[in-house]
Parts: C-alpha cells; sequence; structure tokens
C-alpha cells in the first residue's frame, strides 16, 4: 500500500493543477463533523440499545471485560481475510470490464469506504468514498469508478437482502426487524431503479429551476447507476463476482462463528450456518437508516442471538469498521482529502463528473 499518498489522478478528474485536493476549511470541517456526529450517535445508540437489551450497563460492562481477547482477535482477522477477499472481487471486476485495479488499490478504497460507510446514514458513504479513491489511485476516471462502485454496491445489498428473506422468514417472528428492513431494502432499490430509468429526476429539477450544472450532474450519475444495473445482468461479470461475493461471506460466517461458539475449529456446521444467517442479517441491518445500523442493528438480532454473543459480535464489528479506516486516515493524508471531498460534493464541471461512462 502506498503510504505516500501519491495518488494518481490528472487535471480532470480534480481540478486544475493536478494533485488540487484541497477544499476550503470551511466544508472540510463540516465533513469531518458529518463523521464525528456518525460516531457519536453510532455510540451513544448502540451503547443504549445493548445496555437495555442485557439489563443495565452493569451487565454490559461485566459482558465487556468478559470478552476473550483470542476470540475477539480471531474473528476481527478472519473479518480482514474476507475484505481482502472482496478486494479482489473489485479488482476482478475492473479485470472484466477492461480496468486494470490493483488489489491494494481496491483493499485502500473498501477499508476507507467501511469507515465511512458504518459513520454514516444507511452505510451512505461508502460507495462515493470508495469511487473517489479508485479514482485518484488508479487514474481511472470518476464515471467509471463510480460505476464500479455502484455495481458493488449492488452485489453488498441484493445478496444480504435474498438470503434474509431465504432464511430469515421461516424464524418469523422473532426476525420480524431484519425481515422488514430487508423488504424495505428491496423495496428502495426497485422503486429507485424504476424511478432511475426514467428522466424524471431531471424534470422535477428543471421544475425548481436548479442549475444546469445539477441537472446535468444527477443526469450523469443516473446514466452510471442504469450502466451498473445493465452490467449486472451479464452472466460473464454476474456468476464469478457472484461466487466470489459467496465466498467472502462464508468466510465472514466463520469469524462469527467464532464469536457464537469461542471454538476456531468448525466443529458444529449447524452453527456455522447460524453465522450465515446471522451474518446476511447483520448486513441488512446496517443497512438501516441510522449510522452503522444503530438500534435496528441491536434489536434486529436480539431475539435470534444470545445477549453475550450479540455484545460480543457488535464489538468485533464495529472495531473491524472503525480501526482499520482510523489507521488509514491518520497515515495516509491523502486519503483524508478524498474522503472530505466523498462528504462534502460540490457540483462544479458537469464534464468531469459524466466522462467515459460507458462501464
Amino acid at each position: 500500500m502506498d503510504t505516500s499518498g501519491n495518488a494518481r489522478t490528472t487535471n480532470e478528474h480534480y481540478g486544475d493543477g493536478g494533485m488540487n485536493l484541497s477544499i476550503d476549511r470551511d466544508r472540510a470541517k463540516r465533513a469531518w463533523k458529518k463523521l464525528l456526529i456518525g460516531l457519536l450517535l453510532l455510540s451513544v445508540l448502540s451503547a443504549g440499545s445493548l445496555m437495555h437489551i442485557v439489563g443495565g450497563p452493569g451487565n454490559l460492562l461485566d459482558i465487556l471485560l468478559s470478552i476473550r481477547l483470542n476470540v475477539l482477535l480471531a474473528s476481527f482477522s478472519i473479518l480482514f481475510i474476507a475484505e481482502i477477499v472482496k478486494s479482489w472481487r473489485l479488482t476482478l471486476i475492473g479485470r472484466l470490464l477492461g480496468f486494470r485495479i490493483p488489489v491494494k488499490d481496491s483493499l485502500l478504497a473498501r477499508i476507507s469506504g467501511r469507515f465511512v460507510g458504518v459513520l454514516t446514514p444507511a452505510y451512505a458513504g461508502a460507495t462515493p468514498t470508495r469511487a473517489i479513491i479508485i479514482s485518484a489511485y488508479t487514474g481511472l476516471s470518476p464515471g467509471n469508478s463510480f460505476g464500479l462502485s455502484v455495481y458493488e454496491s449492488i452485489l453488498d445489498s441484493f445478496i444480504p437482502v435474498f438470503f434474509s428473506l431465504l432464511l430469515l422468514i421461516p424464524l418469523l417472528p422473532d426476525s420480524w426487524l431484519s425481515v422488514l428492513v430487508a423488504l424495505f431494502i428491496l423495496g428502495m432499490w426497485i422503486g429507485g431503479i424504476g424511478y432511475a430509468s426514467t428522466d424524471r429526476i431531471e424534470g422535477f429539477l428543471r421544475r425548481i429551476n436548479a442549475p444546469e450544472e445539477l441537472i446535468c450532474y444527477v443526469s450523469g450519475q443516473r446514466k452510471l447507476f442504469l450502466s451498473a444495473i445493465k452490467s449486472s445482468t451479464s452472466t460473464r461479470i454476474l456468476l464469478p463476482t457472484i461466487t466470489v461475493t459467496l465466498i467472502s461471506h462464508v468466510i465472514e460466517a466463520y469469524a462469527l462463528y467464532i464469536v457464537l461458539t469461542g471454538h476456531f475449529s468448525l466443529v458444529d456446521p449447524v452453527f456455522l450456518i447460524k453465522a450465515f444467517i446471522l451474518l446476511e442479517a447483520s448486513y441488512v441491518l446496517t443497512m438501516s437508516p441510522t449510522p452503522g445500523g444503530s438500534v435496528f442493528f441491536e434489536y434486529g438480532l436480539s431475539d435470534i442471538m444470545s445477549s453475550y454473543s450479540l455484545v460480543v459480535w457488535r464489538v468485533v464489528f464495529l472495531l473491524f469498521s472503525i480501526l482499520p479506516g482510523a489507521v488509514i486516515l491518520v497515515a495516509i493524508k491523502s486519503v483524508r482529502n478524498y474522503i472530505e471531498q466523498a462528504l462534502v460534493r460540490e457540483v462544479k464541471d458537469c464534464a468531469a463528473s459524466t466522462d467515459n461512462q460507458d462501464i
């Protein structure tokens, strides 16, 4: 990983002057304020929910102090392996579409995107963060990098939703919240695809006299979204990327298996299946409209796993989502600039945001 921050980019991608990544101080402060507010809400809401579920702050503290360090480290490490597999998936998607994306750049983009995603409502900050970092480090146009990130988001949304509905409906009523969130996400995707397939968004913006640059930008992003959807229907791309995604989820399920059992060997396949079900529910609940899915995550899993396992899994999940990203922020200055851009986006040049859209 290049820690020097010398990302490869071009003038037309990020403004005049080549690596002109700076944004004004007020906008930068707004960007970090968003993340700090997200972190605060995530901490307060998650801690409050867990305290209520386990029966008070004393019980929560007892559980936290009883977490075995080897379980924590093993689960964390396995999640990291799964993230490397997902990074290779992004490299594979790029290769199938004719783009070269090194795995180290994919990993940097994914870890940074996960960090921003878990601190923003509905995981909204993940996709633009990944897109900007991919573009900066590989030289791909913003249009193509955004299309690749959208395609990844499709895989990371539809697969958990599919398995959640398939495997959690039989567990009703205990799984009602997870099923409800999965149905909501599915409805939003279907509705969003249907709405994006028309030019009604641009028509609405024109009716409210929005700037022409904004209309052009929105139109370009809508077409990129549809292009990514179209790419996902190609079996040449769909089959291998779904396979890699499922492999990464099985690896992640093993991380949760360790939390559930405290064992490091696969001695109980039933628990591995349960871990897979709980993992898919975890991803669906994380996409709820609060930072990190807080409140939804805790209560959605509280009736289908033990209180102890829930606390340990939440700790592992949040540590893995936040700690590697925080290390990257401290180590690589350019990534901080890219995250600022992802969080505080302005439409300045429509042509720069819509060039080379044929993903």
